[in-house]
């Protein structure tokens, strides 16, 4: 242990002695060579100076590095959402104009990138316009085709009408509806339907004059004078009671015979759909035999098949089937709904009238074309709540493009009503 400390001695002392020596010698030699302190100072300003224009450039570089860096973030920002807009449907001339604006900003930055994106913005450019002019053209064609349809329709139905009327005068003629001439047997079945129904309106109508005189002769058989309120009645009534009166004096007044089922209710006449259990065994005999109405066998609600009906369809462009969809759906509950409801000349199917809030329900089959069921949409949406499109199931991926999911559903019949009976009854 002794060693060491010695050893530790020895060193420090000679540590000193150099320092010393060292000291001894500066002195010396600065004594013979005098600091020249202003050169010092020169120097160390040059010193500084060097190293403060070398940190500026640093800082610039960094600088210029960074302001590049965040332009070249800005146009690739821009350039994505451009991209992005030039790539997907729909988009506008306008919107690729504004936006190609905005990268042109960066023309001296990146030429390459934004003449790429030029060449990029004129394809697009010439699609939106290539697109603008289909669409125009098939405005145009669908416009040219509706127009032709509806002056077919027109024609079709001033012949249908020809025939109808003169099928009707027939029927007059013969004073029933029970036979069709050899002439009418190229005429379509649903002429002589109609005109069958016209026939029998005519005959109702004949059979209200014939009561209604029944009730003038039996007064006047009865009374043998005039109502009391007769100078109040038109000169029509008026004039039949002057008749009654005159033959009940040649003797020749006498009653009409009338019709077995008697006066039809006008209030059954006012609906045209109906249930089975809804009529009684004579109404509904007489609103067949009588009134143009026709038996026909549905479904029910659920789906199930047998739903036996009474249907008065006077719609020749209608399906039975529609027609029957629509009242069907309507008797979820008949105070909350409207058929037919219409708003700007055109209707929907069922509307139901929940809370205040409109709900809409259209049937489709899948006939109608795409842009027919848009501007369909862009009503329904305009006009209500909430609507739903009921469809056959093997129809629902070409209607379910059209609905969101949160005003607007698509569902097969059974679906729709499971989802109106929701709303109308969320308990």
């Amino acid at each position: 242990m002794g060693e060491v400390k010695e050893n530790s001695n020895a060193n420090r002392d000679f540590l000193i002695a150099v320092i010393v020596l060292f000291g001894i010698w500066g002195y010396k030699h600065f004594e013979k060579n005098p600091i020249d302190w202003s050169a010092v100072v020169r120097v160390a300003i040059l010193s500084l100076l060097c190293l403060l224009f070398i940190t500026s450039i640093i800082i610039a570089i960094i600088s210029i590095y960074r302001h590049k860096r965040r332009k070249k973030e800005e146009f690739a920002k821009i350039k994505g959402e451009f991209q992005d807009l030039v790539k997907h449907l729909p988009s506008t001339l306008e919107k690729c104009n504004e936006k190609f604006k905005q990268l042109e900003k960066y023309a001296e930055l990146f030429h390459e990138e934004v003449k790429k994106a030029k060449i990029d913005v004129n394809i697009r450019i010439k699609e939106i316009k290539e697109k603008i002019n289909q669409e125009k053209e098939e405005d145009r064609r669908e416009a040219e085709r509706e127009r032709k349809k509806w002056e077919k329709e027109q024609r079709l139905k001033q012949i249908e009408n020809q025939q109808i009327n003169k099928i009707f005068e027939y029927f007059k003629e013969q004073k029933n509806n029970e036979s069709i001439p050899e002439w009418a047997l190229e005429f379509d079945s649903r002429v002589i339907d109609r005109a069958s129904e016209k026939y029998r309106t005519f005959e109702y109508n004949s059979k209200l004059d014939k009561k209604h005189w029944n009730q003038i002769c039996k007064f006047v058989l009865e009374t043998e004078g005039y109502p009391t309120h007769f100078n109040a009645f038109d000169k029509e009534e008026q004039e039949l009671y002057l008749k009654a009166i005159q033959l009940k004096k040649e003797g020749k007044l006498k009653l009409q015979e009338e019709d077995v089922y008697g006066e039809v209710d006008k209030e059954l006449l006012e609906k045209k759909f109906y249930f089975y259990n809804e009529l009684s065994i004579k109404d509904r005999d007489l609103l067949t035999t009588k009134c143009g109405y026709r038996h026909k066998s549905f479904i029910f609600l659920d789906g199930r098949s047998g739903n036996k009906v009474l249907i008065k369809n006077d719609n020749p462009s209608e399906s039975d089937n529609h027609f029957c969809k629509k009242y069907l759906i309507a008797s979820i509950d008949n105070s909350m709904s409207q058929v037919e409801y219409g708003i700007n000349g055109q209707r929907t199917d069922v509307m139901f009238s929940v809370a205040g809030l409109k709900f809409a329900v259209e049937i489709e089959t899948g006939t109608n074309k795409d842009i027919q069921i848009q501007r369909k949409v862009d009503w329904l949406n305009k006009h209500f709540d909430y609507w739903i499109i009921i469809c056959p199931r093997k129809e629902k991926t070409k209607y379910k493009k059209f609905v969101d999911g949160k005003k607007s559903y698509c569902h097969t019949l059974k679906e729709g009503v499971e989802f109106i009976q929701s709303i109308i009854n969320p308990s």
